[in-house]
């Protein structure tokens, strides 16, 4: 039986709006956004957004100037690590992730690139989705 958890039903909801069946099984995704532009000294460590998706939870990361906050949503929202930028209290529902992208974007002056997006999966409907996805976010 597939667990409850505010992240699980998340990435369910999430699945079923991207036409997935939520009864998908043994899988996992990232979707990597970079800014077109880095400057030199960021190369060493890029500027990047990262949302990871699994059948139980939902996690995003967001580096940026050497700090990097990383917060999973299972049973509730946590930080995995460190919270540098303070995502925690700002972290949106799943549906909703567009947004707090488009407030990093004008809090840091930068834009990521969503038309090419790294998607990594083993299975080709969900990276098909997940493009399109971040395509409109």
């Amino acid at each position: 039986m597939r667990s409850s958890t505010v992240g699980a039903n998340a990435v369910t909801r999430w699945l079923r709006e991207n036409g997935l069946s939520p009864e998908l099984g043994g899988w996992k995704a990232s979707i990597r956004l970079v800014v077109a532009v880095q400057h030199v000294n960021e190369l060493a460590d890029p500027t990047r957004f990262e949302i990871e998706l699994e059948p139980e939870m939902w996690a995003l990361s967001f580096s940026h100037q050497g700090r990097t906050s990383r917060i999973r949503i299972a049973e509730i929202a946590t930080v995995d690590g460190c919270d540098d930028h303070n995502l925690l209290i700002v972290t949106p529902q799943l549906r909703d992730l567009g947004r707090l992208l488009r407030q990093l974007e004008r809090r840091h002056a930068l834009r990521f690139h969503r038309d090419t997006a790294e998607v990594r999966t083993d299975y080709p409907l969900i990276k098909d989705a997940a493009l399109r996805w971040i395509s409109g976010l």
